[in-house]
This record gives structure tokens, C-alpha cells and sequence, in this order.
């Protein structure tokens, strides 16, 4: 009988020690969130140095999903036709609609021109960085700017031409890989939108 009820209690302190090994081996739910999160931010650094890479070497373009006007209207478009690209010293921005039809062909205006300056900032304590770039072109009076600021992987430029301003926010291609097509104003008047 004494042999039998240490046989028991040998048997009760040893599943009560393997599932004690096996509670240690399993993480909890916090730790579990903990990694995933440190993986989120792992890949986003990672998204966030091509862009800066793309950027340095100027192969980059920007779809554009969503357009907000000066009025703070966020409007919805086809990032086929509403692109962002700085390609060398070269750059374009394209607004169209391929339901009409306007001074680029695709329902829009193109402004195409030179890079004047190119400069990158740095964003204190946070993650990101921002690249402010002036150029000319035709379809405008003065120089315009663009800044484009990149967290992680969203990206946003803000497309400042006198009194005229588009803020647009999309995804990163780099113009090697990108389809995209920009095609020039029939004229090089000055537009007003």
C-alpha cells in the first residue's frame, strides 16, 4: 500500500513538473504581440531605406491613391494616371481622370520640369525623413515645390505652385519597375485649377 501511494505521488509531482516545463516553453500572448510588433517595425525600417535609397538615386515614383485639396477635400483617384516620378534631374507630376479629357490627354494637367534643389531632412526622435524639391516648368509662373514625407511605408507629398496646393498619398514604385506613363500638356500655357 505505501509503495502504491508513492508510486502515486511520484507520478502527480511529475506531471505537475512536465506541465510546469511546458507552460515556461509556451510565450505568453503579450510576449507573442511584442515580437509581431518588433517585426512590424523591423519591415518598415526596411520599406523605409528603399524608398530613401530610390530617392538618393533618384529612381522613384509615387502612385497616387488619394488627392486633398487646399479645402482639406480628400478625393479618390487612379494612381495609373496621378503619379509623382523624379527620374535623374527630371521631374513629373501628373493629376488626370481617364473619364475626361484635358491639357495632358488623361483628364489633367502635367507639370514636368528640372530639379532645382534636392534636399533631405531629417525627422528628430521619430522615425522618417523628408525631402523637400524645388523645380521649374512650364506650366507654372514660378519655381515650385514638392515635399515628400516617408514614414515606414507611407508616403506623402505635398505639391505647393503659388496659391495652388495638392497634398497626395500613395504607394512607392521605383521607375525601373514602375508602368507608368506621363504624358506632356498640349500647350505650355499657364493653368489655373
Amino acid at each position: 500500500m505505501r509503495r502504491l501511494v508513492s508510486i502515486l505521488m511520484l507520478n502527480v509531482l511529475l506531471v505537475g513538473a512536465l506541465f510546469a516545463q511546458q507552460k515556461s516553453d509556451e510565450k505568453s500572448k503579450k510576449e507573442l504581440r511584442q515580437e509581431r510588433k518588433e517585426q512590424r517595425l523591423e519591415e518598415l525600417q526596411i520599406t523605409q531605406d528603399t524608398i530613401r535609397r530610390a530617392l538618393e538615386e533618384r529612381d522613384f515614383t509615387l502612385r497616387v491613391n488619394t488627392i486633398r485639396g487646399r479645402t482639406g477635400l480628400v478625393v479618390p483617384v487612379d494612381n495609373l494616371v496621378n503619379i509623382l516620378q523624379i527620374s535623374g534631374d527630371d521631374i513629373a507630376i501628373q493629376f488626370g481622370n481617364l473619364s475626361l479629357v484635358g491639357y495632358n490627354g488623361v483628364g489633367g494637367i502635367t507639370y514636368d520640369g528640372k530639379i532645382q534643389d534636392f534636399e533631405f531632412i531629417e525627422s528628430n526622435g521619430r522615425s522618417g525623413f523628408s525631402v523637400n524639391i524645388i523645380f521649374n516648368s512650364p506650366g507654372t509662373i514660378h519655381a515650385a515645390s514638392v515635399r515628400l514625407d516617408v514614414s515606414g511605408d507611407n508616403v506623402t507629398a505635398r505639391f505647393t505652385d503659388g496659391s495652388r496646393r495638392a497634398t497626395m498619398s500613395g504607394f512607392f514604385e521605383r521607375n525601373s519597375e514602375s508602368l507608368t506613363f506621363i504624358t506632356p500638356n498640349i500647350s505650355n500655357r499657364i493653368f489655373f485649377w
